[in-house]
């Protein structure tokens, strides 16, 4: 018989299942097979430790990826798996003290292998909530791609437990009400989001706590599969593009993290979204005017997008308010001429404008030809070498018009001195 000593109530068979040395297993289950079903301190069997890992910690965290299993010995764990289910069949779902299963490790951890097998022995563990309301499916969702590139493991679970799609996490889950769509969609899992979206298409209108609906779980993500999710969620649920989902609609989400992929996405489908303000009272495109958002690898090219987008008058008061913040960086400068090339603002919206714009005059053409009034206000603002070499133009001009006798109509001149003056960087 092999000789152990618990250690915080595991025994030898623990900790040689988690580390799927599968000869100490045999040895161990061949001296006492009542082994199989020994408990440690915190209710585990010998199978919890196979299907996640020696020391494997386990987060009710969804919306963090879990520590994956990586042991390079899967062939030996699914060994150890099926020794140990032979060895207490009737422990193949039994709870720990955070009433997970053996499944619930195997999904958390990423092991394809171990999840099939478990499936096997007990399917009624897919359908079996943790202490937190997760179930198996909810764990398998937030994998990341890289880890799982065919998503295999959520799938089979899927397959198993269809009713899984609709099942919200529990109330004492730190994101409660939560389903494994929402978890899915913040990972960029395209093909899960799919197959969830098949299974329940009205997952995608449901909303978690706080009213967070898929859409905002995937506004903001990065990964390969996100733009597509992104697709899937608004064709099955159009309005969610427009919800307030803990005070802010997607578009929020994506402009605070100056995604400007989502942004065009969630602006294709609803332009209005642009104006719709935040529980704080925000636009879009404030959060987009953050410096560090604005200095993100895409940020000025979301704070475009959502500027074209407007209202003026709410543009204008977020790119004022922007320029105004000491803690600003130069790029929300930048963006000055596209706003007044693109929207005509009233007068009380030119007086939030700084007072000297550099680069300015590079919109001067297009302010004068929809508002000679606004032309003025512009001018008026310009940087004082861009007003001095204005100035300058217009006194030769008015030279060659005396010296040629010929008269030029008003606004000709006026056309020709906004033509007039040169690039920016000039100056």
């Amino acid at each position: 018989m092999v000789r152990q000593r618990a250690v915080r109530g595991r025994l030898r068979l623990h900790k040689a299942a988690g580390r799927a040395e599968l000869a100490w297993a045999r040895a161990v289950l061949e001296g006492d097979p009542s082994q199989a079903a020994a408990l440690d301190a915190r209710l585990a069997t010998p199978l919890h430790y196979a299907a996640a890992g020696w020391r494997s910690l386990h987060s009710a965290c969804l919306h963090r990826p879990p520590r994956l299993l990586e042991d390079g010995r899967p062939a030996a764990r699914e060994a150890v798996i099926r020794l140990l289910i032979a060895a207490a069949p009737n422990r193949a779902a039994a709870v720990d003290s955070e009433l997970q299963t053996p499944l619930h490790r195997a999904a958390g951890c990423g092991h394809e292998g171990a999840l099939r097998l478990l499936l096997a022995a007990a399917p009624v563990a897919a359908t079996m909530p943790d202490i937190w309301g997760n179930l198996p499916l909810h764990l398998a969702a937030r994998l990341h791609l890289a880890a799982a590139a065919d998503e295999a493991s959520a799938l089979s679970l899927l397959a198993e437990a269809p009713s899984a799609a609709a099942a919200p996490a529990g109330e004492r889950s730190p994101h409660p009400h939560c389903l494994p769509l929402h978890v899915a969609a913040r990972f960029g899992r395209r093909a899960l989001v799919a197959a969830l979206l098949e299974a329940a298409p009205e997952a995608a209108a449901k909303a978690a706590a706080g009213g967070e609906l898929p859409l905002h779980c995937a506004a903001a993500g990065r990964e390969e599969g996100h733009p597509a999710v992104r697709s899937l969620l608004l064709s099955a649920a159009p309005g969610a593009a427009t919800a307030l989902g803990k005070g802010c609609t997607p578009l929020h989400r994506a402009a605070i993290e100056g995604n400007a992929s989502s942004v065009a996405q969630l602006l294709a489908a609803a332009p209005q979204a642009a104006a719709i303000r935040s529980s704080w009272d925000a636009i879009p495109l404030q959060l987009a005017l953050r410096p560090r958002t604005l200095e993100g690898p895409d940020g000025l090219a979301a704070a475009r997008l959502l500027l074209a987008a407007g209202p003026g008058e709410a543009a204008a008061e977020a790119l004022a308010r922007a320029v105004r913040n000491p803690c600003d960086t130069e790029r929300a400068l930048r963006l000055l001429p596209e706003l007044v090339a693109r929207w005509a603002l009233p007068p009380a919206a030119w007086a939030e404008l700084p007072g000297e714009c550099a680069g300015l005059e590079a919109a001067l053409p297009a302010v004068l030809a929809r508002s000679e009034g606004e032309a003025a206000l512009l001018v008026g603002r310009l940087p004082g070498a861009a007003a001095d070499a204005l100035r300058a133009r217009a006194l030769c001009l008015a030279r060659l018009q005396r010296r040629t006798a010929v008269l030029l109509p008003v606004p000709a001149l006026r056309h020709i001195l906004s033509l007039a003056l040169p690039p920016p960087e000039a100056f």
